[in-house]
């Protein structure tokens, strides 16, 4: 093997006492010799029975020929007793006599010719199973020997080659052996596929200059983080911003992005494992709405959205703000300032108007949005579904009326504050009545209509609101991917 460049990995020896293998073999070893006893024992019996068979035959001719030749003397012998005139009762006895002694002659004579072969026994019969299973114990221990001795001239000559070896002891029950491999043959079978396959990390900066000039290529997942894509396929794709948070590496001819060291990490390790997935199809635009009472942490929320998967954030008055600064000489901006400089609240068609516009953005197409406090009443959120704007996810932050007095307390405490704010309790307090009332009917109309509404506990912590967002968020989109996949087969 070693000629032919032939090298394993590793070598697995079986380590095992001779008493073990002598218990295990030594049970089939008495059974075959069992099976060779009966099978000479039949053999023999056989023989035995033609043997008998034979030597009736011819002691029966034999006996004939005899009885012929002795019988011509003693025929000659009574014909002289005839002739004489006188006879006797002595006589007649001596003739019985005579050919009785003629029968044991006759029956010694075939004694001598053919002897009895009841003595002649088969040798190896005289052979114990106790002797037998001394005799296999033996052959199998010097057997263990001459293995073990072969065993160690190998060991020594793969020591040389340097290739390792693993002693797994074989003593015990066969299924803990076959775990005990396993667990060591773990290590070799893990991440094999990609033995040969080199990742190279790189900068972000780098991996910039790389694409620009085209020296290297965008990957089939983009900016995406592949591993991330493997674990949580389902769930919407984090903003990798700032950009250099990012982490890139080239592997052939194309650019890999990361959302951590420890994802490019594993990926590195076993990169073929997470291209055979399948390719990221475009993410489609989150779009929910966070409602609550004042001092309810909406807004807060929202905004944590917006930064991490890249969501345009919009409220009721950054839209219409948003409209009269960009847009001031339109119809819609033209209706809006007639209203506000009477001192009048901007009607809903023209907020509702205001938002339709805001949501022409591409990011509000490609990312998605979060809507911050509205929709607050039941014309409002009819006027949104008759223009087919529909939140995927509508979470409401519960919050009783103690809790929402005591944190407006503390905010007004806060001497930190840019500019005069309406920030009384007495003001707060009607806020607070104003959204119980109008949220109720809100929230039967989203239940009847699209039951995408849920209800957070606002008395936990941001981080258990923003988990709880999430996973209601990550729910919505595999219900919508599984109904496209459906769709699209």
């Amino acid at each position: 093997m070693f000629q032919q460049q032939l090298f394993p990995d590793i070598v697995v020896i079986i380590s095992v006492d001779v008493s073990d293998v002598q218990k295990r073999l030594l049970p089939t070893y008495l059974e075959k010799w069992r099976e060779r006893r009966n099978h000479r024992e039949a053999q023999l019996n056989l023989l035995r029975d033609l043997h008998k068979k034979n030597r009736e035959e011819n002691i029966v001719k034999r006996r004939a020929e005899l009885m012929a030749e002795k019988g011509a003397t003693a025929a000659k012998t009574k014909f002289r007793y005839q002739e004489a005139e006188e006879e006797d009762d002595e006589e007649e006895e001596e003739e019985e006599k005579a050919a009785d002694n003629i029968e044991d002659e006759i029956e010694a004579l075939l004694e001598e010719e053919f002897p009895s072969e009841e003595d002649n026994e088969d040798k190896e019969n005289e052979e114990t199973e106790e002797a037998a299973a001394e005799r296999l114990e033996v052959e199998i221990e010097e057997r263990f020997v001459t293995d073990e001795n072969n065993l160690v001239t190998i060991t020594e000559l793969l020591s040389e080659q340097n290739i390792p070896n693993v002693s797994i002891s074989a003593s015990r029950k066969l299924q803990i052996v076959r775990q005990q491999l396993l667990r060591k043959m773990q290590p070799l079978l893990t991440n094999r596929e990609s033995l040969f396959q080199k990742c190279q990390p790189i900068s972000y900066s780098l991996a910039q200059r790389l694409l620009l000039s085209t020296y290297k290529l965008h990957s089939a997942f983009g900016c995406w983080d592949p591993i991330k894509q493997y674990k949580e396929r389902d769930l919407i794709q984090p903003l990798q911003w700032p950009l250099n948070t990012t982490y890139p590496l080239i592997f052939h001819q194309y650019i890999y992005f990361f959302a951590s060291k420890e994802n490019r990490n594993t990926f590195m390790v076993n990169p073929l494992k997470y291209l055979r997935q399948s390719k990221p199809t475009p993410s489609l635009p989150v779009k929910m709405a966070v409602l609550g009472p004042p001092k309810s942490g909406k807004t807060a929320v929202a905004k944590m959205f917006a930064q991490k998967y890249g969501l345009v954030q919009l409220s009721i008055g950054s839209v219409m703000r948003m409209v009269l600064n960009t847009q001031e000489h339109t119809d819609l901006a033209v209706q809006m300032k007639k209203h506000l400089s009477q001192g009048l609240v901007v009607p809903d068609e023209l907020a509702i108007q205001c938002l339709e516009v805001a949501l022409m953005s591409s990011v509000c197409s490609t990312q998605g949005y979060v809507l911050d406090g509205f929709p607050m009443t039941l014309k409002q959120a009819e006027l949104m579904s008759s223009r087919s704007i529909i939140p995927m996810i509508v979470a409401e932050l519960e919050l009783d009326t103690v809790e929402v007095l005591k944190r407006g307390l503390e905010d007004k405490i806060k001497s930190n504050k840019p500019h005069l704010m309406h920030d009384s309790s007495e003001i707060l307090h009607i806020r607070n009545s104003c959204y119980k009332q109008g949220v109720e009917l809100v929230k039967k109309h989203f239940q009847k209509q699209y039951q995408n509404w849920i209800l957070l506990d606002g008395l936990k912590s941001k981080w258990w609101i923003w988990n709880s967002s999430i996973k209601e968020v990550s729910i919505s989109m595999r219900y919508i991917h599984s109904y496209l996949d459906r769709v699209r087969s």
